[in-house]
């Protein structure tokens, strides 16, 4: 009951390479073994209809992390051919936030993910909302956008907001933001 299934969602693009697109569903107050720990399901696409049974999933099996408030494509920030996934657990401890990324393959999403941003501050809500950010440095690799709405700027404003771009490579995304952007 009120697990909000379809809350959000989107494409994400052709993950498995076989030139049908999925779709990612976020069901962000799921319940499992925590209460509001959300569930994020992907659909594949196959020739003449979507699915109708899940093919992959993840949760975080944590109480109000709302897994699946966010949900996007990422591209394909390694290059390897295959659309890639991010997920969004912007309530994760204390409200500061983490972001994964999991890697398509021709068997699909990869089951842990292959990149993941742990926001190591105060309470940000990193990861409130995320997606992929095309190609903005011309290397060839998709790149990705992270907004985190209670973001403290360096002047001291207290909950002004702020977005922080990873690029992409062939060993996937960067270990750090490559560009951060404040409210003025």
């Amino acid at each position: 009951m009120n697990a909000r299934f379809g809350f959000r969602n989107a494409t994400a693009g052709d993950i498995s390479g076989d030139g049908i697109s999925e779709i990612i569903i976020g069901s962000y107050l799921y319940d499992s073994s925590e209460t509001d720990e959300g569930k994020v399901f992907v659909y594949y696409g196959s020739p003449g209809e979507l699915r109708q049974t899940s093919s992959w999933f993840s949760n975080s099996y944590r109480g109000g992390r709302e897994t699946g408030n966010c949900v996007s494509s990422a591209g394909d920030v390694n290059g390897d051919g295959y659309k890639d996934v991010i997920v969004g657990d912007w309530l994760h401890f204390g409200e500061r936030g983490i972001v994964s990324v999991y890697h398509g393959s021709q068997t699909g999403l990869s089951t842990t993910p292959n990149w993941v941003y742990d926001w190591i501050g105060p309470a940000a809500n990193f990861g409130y909302s995320a997606s992929t950010a095309g190609d903005v440095n011309g290397d060839g690799f998709s790149d990705i956008i992270v907004r985190a709405p209670s973001w403290d700027t360096v002047s001291g404003n207290i909950d002004e907001g702020a977005a922080f771009v990873f690029y992409g490579s062939a060993s996937g995304l960067s270990t750090s933001p490559n560009w951060r952007v404040e409210s003025n």
